[in-house]
């Protein structure tokens, strides 16, 4: 995988507040970033997302361009896997204060219905971008979600992107529908969280692998949800 770009990463730790929530954030500024959300043999125990990580983690680095890690205080160093890296950012479910400008946003690790849930809400509510639209791509095959069973989880998760091969158009939304968004928006997937981008202030435009299939919301804010496959 290769990113184009051509402008300059411009990365600064000064903390400004999110305009959404009056909490520090640290900016971002890039023509393309990826947010690697707890690589670690702790959660993905077949490491099914390790290669498909450190391929595009390296891609984006050879490109200059910036690779945020998410990692857990309490985890053990040695259970992480990502051999390029830029940034190191503690989170203990996927959240972070990052404040985010960026054309495209790549997302990759953690949970799908979980701790990478949380990455994305709070990409959003940190952001105080003025973009018309705020562009998020999943790499599915970086992505893990255990095999559900009614509402039981089975064995040890698997790359997202093998369960999305299962999936015709309508049972994906379904399966959006039951384990990624709330009832009124993207964020309480963690009951410990209070944060949420609700409905209201977002609107989300599905694609799957470049087809459009459905919107959620119809807050002012317009946010595209692009959920690629692996090769």
């Amino acid at each position: 995988m290769r990113i184009q770009s051509c402008l300059v990463v411009i990365l600064t730790w000064t903390l400004p507040f999110s305009v959404a929530f009056g909490q520090p954030c640290t900016p971002l500024k890039a023509k393309a970033v990826l947010f690697v959300t707890h690589p670690s043999a702790l959660w993905d125990r077949q490491q099914v997302t390790k290669g498909p990580i450190n391929e595009v983690a390296e891609s984006f680095t050879n490109e200059g361009l910036p690779v945020i890690r998410l990692k857990r205080l309490a985890d053990s160093p040695s259970l992480y896997f990502l051999s390029f890296l830029n940034v190191n950012v503690p989170s203990e479910g996927g959240d972070h204060q990052m404040c985010v400008e960026a054309d495209e946003i790549y997302v990759s690790g953690g949970k799908f219905s979980m701790c990478s849930s949380e990455t994305v809400r709070d990409i959003l509510v940190n952001s105080n971008s003025k973009r018309r639209v705020i562009k998020i791509n999943y790499l599915m095959n970086t992505i893990y979600e255990p095999l559900r069973i009614g509402i039981q989880e089975q064995g040890d998760p698997l790359a997202f992107d093998q369960l999305m091969r299962l999936m015709d158009d309508n049972q994906f939304v379904d399966y959006l529908d039951r384990y990624y968004f709330s009832e009124t928006g993207l964020g309480r997937q963690n009951p410990s969280k209070k944060r949420e981008a609700t409905f209201e202030n977002f609107t989300f435009e599905i694609i799957r692998n470049g087809r459009a299939l459905t919107k959620l919301g119809t807050g002012p804010q317009r946010v595209i949800l692009n959920f690629v496959s692996g090769k």
